[in-house]
């Protein structure tokens, strides 16, 4: 793992690569991963594994032009007041998607 400063806040950042990243063990909230084929930026924060292995598998599908990690930066307003901020943001082939990533605890079983 490496550090750099984030010239924003001054703060400390850890970095890995993608091949690095342990699912079982990471904390994905306190890291930035690197190494993404396909991801739109060069470094990518995830909330749970469910987005890091989604991401993984984004970047191995050679009919994804891009995916994206939304920053919170896009959304669709709904009621009033309302805003719902999907976690990805994928171009494939023609289409482009907007995908939300939801844990084995939403699981209907």
């Amino acid at each position: 793992m490496t550090t750099k400063k984030d010239p924003k806040t001054d703060k400390t950042v850890n970095i890995k690569k993608k091949e690095d990243v342990n699912v079982d063990r990471d904390d994905f909230r306190s890291i930035l991963i690197s190494g993404f084929k396909r991801s739109y930026y060069e470094y990518n924060w995830f909330e749970s594994s469910h987005e890091f292995k989604l991401a993984y598998q984004l970047d191995i599908f050679e009919d994804v032009e891009f995916w994206i990690r939304n920053k919170r930066t896009y959304y669709h307003e709904y009621g009033i007041g309302n805003r719902y901020h999907p976690d990805f943001i994928v171009k494939h082939g023609e289409n482009m998607y907007v995908v939300e990533v939801k844990g084995t605890g939403y699981l209907d079983t």
